[in-house]
């Protein structure tokens, strides 16, 4: 639960927190439950026994959800996904991350598109690691991790950024998509309005 204690962390306690990591990180509990797969109804009964039933606990649920409290968050967040994970499906990161976007709260999405839950290719976890360094390194003053060469453009990783492509602009409404595996046709906007692209990989 660690991608939801994230996402917990920078909603429901946001002073406590300088910035955030949620990998898979369920941020609607009642969608989460919802689509957990039929050949685990052993893991869904578990669920309402320890997390709650969407059908008669629906209100406590929304309470406990991330996604209902998106505006208290203060703090860079990054959120990272596994495009074909079965149990935290992609919706989960997508629909906060839309959230964020809408009201225009610092964070950086990367989705990898050969990816469940977690990221064990030997290409995609330094592409995390390295995008989860530079994080803590710019809001914690740690080391920073190893930066992410870039690629030639028409290749398949494709990262947007909303203010000239300055990756480590600490500015708050710094939105950043990345979506490795396959091109990212999503363009968000901006606080001037611009979109601008810019592909790389490891």
């Amino acid at each position: 639960y660690g991608g939801y204690a994230a996402l917990a962390g920078a909603t429901f306690t946001p002073d406590l927190f300088r910035c955030a990591v949620s990998i898979v990180g369920p941020s609607n509990l009642i969608t989460f439950i919802n689509t957990i797969p039929p050949y685990w109804s052993s893991y869904r009964a578990m669920l309402y026994q320890r997390v709650g039933n969407p059908e008669t606990e629906r209100e406590f649920l929304e309470s406990r959800s991330p996604l209902f409290q998106v505006d208290r968050i203060k703090i860079p967040m990054l959120i990272a996904q596994g495009a074909n994970d079965p149990r935290v499906k992609r919706a989960e990161s997508e629909q906060i991350v839309a959230a964020m976007k809408a009201k225009e709260i610092d964070h950086q999405y990367l989705l990898f598109e050969d990816e469940c839950h977690g990221f064990a290719t030997p290409e995609n976890r330094p592409r995390f690691d390295a995008a989860a360094g530079r994080l803590l390194a710019r809001h914690l003053a740690g080391q920073r991790g190893p930066d992410v060469a870039q690629r030639p453009a028409g290749d398949d990783g494709v990262v947007e950024h909303d203010r000239d492509g300055d990756e480590g602009d600490p500015r708050p409404n710094h939105a950043t998509n990345i979506n490795i595996g396959a091109e990212h046709t999503a363009r968000p906007t901006g606080g001037d309005g611009q979109r601008h692209s810019q592909n790389f990989s490891q």
